[in-house]
């Protein structure tokens, strides 16, 4: 760590008879150990937040999967996913919204989007997506779901969507797929 050569000159002017007194000395201590505690908590703190975005994002998109298998058709109520909880905070504000062009009938969206947008600069965006996508079994094709969530390469960059292309899902330009740990 480096320290500001403002305060190491006030030190050097001491005078030779006082030397370090308690007052210095925990002002140095403070300088020292504190203020690289301070920077890791708050390290830590982003990390805990952008991790609590990932996961409210992962159960947004598993409760829009429960929603479409039982309802045929996506939903952008929170509510209605059972979701409710999932509330914007002092670090993200969090959003859903799909490839319909109709914004009032979803009956025709062929895929849907969660978002955490940071509200704190430094933070990373999230976009996670929901996506109806063929699949044969026994010789029968029939429409599934299969979601993604995509982190922003760069903090404070909005998240490009995730697609559905040649029989894949991808995340898009400028983010990275994010692979949450399965609970055992």
């Amino acid at each position: 760590m480096k320290i500001p050569a403002i305060y190491l000159q006030s030190f050097l002017k001491l005078p030779q008879t006082r030397g370090l007194n308690a007052g210095s000395l925990f002002f140095l201590f403070a300088l020292l150990i504190i203020s690289p505690l301070s920077a890791n908590a708050d390290r830590s703190t982003m990390a805990a937040r952008q991790a609590e975005a990932r996961a409210k994002l992962s159960a947004m998109n598993s409760a829009q999967q429960t929603y479409y298998l039982q309802n045929q058709v996506f939903t952008n109520s929170l509510q209605k996913l059972g979701v409710s909880q999932i509330s914007p905070s002092d670090s993200y504000k969090y959003g859903v919204n799909s490839d319909s062009k109709d914004i009032s009938d979803w009956s025709s969206a062929k895929a849907v989007y969660h978002f955490a947008m940071a509200m704190k600069p430094g933070f990373k965006n999230y976009v996670g997506g929901v996506f109806l996508v063929p699949k044969t079994w026994q010789g029968q094709t029939k429409i599934a779901t299969q979601s993604i969530l995509c982190e922003s390469s760069k903090p404070d960059v909005m998240p490009a969507m995730p697609n559905y292309r040649d029989g894949t899902v991808r995340c898009g330009i400028g983010t990275t797929e994010v692979k949450l740990p399965i609970a055992k």
